[in-house]
């Protein structure tokens, strides 16, 4: 008795169209993406740092990343805002535009430090030209 063939679906899957909101294009995802991934690397590397004894404190931001762009977009899209970020802002301050080697010069106690050129605690001061600011409660 001949074997029954039976018909395959592949091929006819539904495709979805783009939900992105209006004005939102897959390239930002990818650039917003890679900025999540840098701060979590550098956040991952510094908490390695302090494990070895190679940098005093590390307060990590991981798990944040995403809320902390969002934070930052809402702010850039309004053009008007100043930021005040805390202790545990790595994302979004390197979001904003702090570079890793910045960063690590901070962490490390390095002049050059953008924030304080290294004579506070790690990137704690105000960076006027990237509109953030900190303020320190005694």
């Amino acid at each position: 008795m001949p074997r029954k063939r039976t018909k395959r679906h592949s091929g006819n899957r539904a495709r979805s169209k783009s939900t992105l909101p209006k004005g939102l294009k897959n390239a930002d995802l990818v650039d917003y993406y890679s900025r999540m991934v840098q701060a979590r690397s550098l956040d991952e590397r510094i908490w390695a740092l302090n494990r070895q004894g190679k940098v005093p404190i590390a307060a990590s931001s991981q798990g944040h990343e995403a809320t902390q762009l969002g934070s930052l977009l809402a702010a850039e899209k309004d053009g008007d805002c100043f930021l005040f970020p805390y202790y545990r802002d790595l994302a979004l301050k390197v979001a904003a535009g702090l570079t890793p080697v910045q960063t690590m010069m901070s962490f490390m106690g390095k002049a050059g430090d953008p924030y304080s050129n290294a004579r506070k605690f790690p990137l704690q001061g105000a960076d006027l030209s990237k509109r953030s600011s900190r303020f320190l409660m005694l």
